[in-house]
């Protein structure tokens, strides 16, 4: 590998890594926020050196994602049945 080869292999190897760290900080500053998945930038070693950075992707779990769902439904039931009795055990 000559010296524009290096060169090349150490300026994908920066874009990754600089990829890599803007993505991880997003992670980070909305890792509270209500249903935010997390990210990660796709990797492909070069057979002639160097990296490619691939596209940034969304890493969901989907068991997690359904029983979210059913939690909520389970909340929303009893909001509405709470809303519905109430008042009929008031006129009572």
């Amino acid at each position: 590998m000559g010296l524009q080869g290096a060169v090349f292999t150490a300026t994908d190897g920066l874009r990754l890594v600089s990829r890599q760290a803007a993505v991880l900080s997003r992670n980070v500053s909305n890792a509270g926020t209500p249903d935010y998945t997390v990210k990660r930038v796709a990797v492909e070693a070069l057979a002639e050196g160097g990296v490619r950075v691939g596209e940034t992707t969304r890493q969901v779990d989907l068991s997690l994602r359904a029983e979210a769902r059913i939690v909520r439904g389970q909340s929303a039931h009893a909001e509405v049945r709470e809303r519905t009795l109430v008042p009929l055990v008031a006129l009572n």
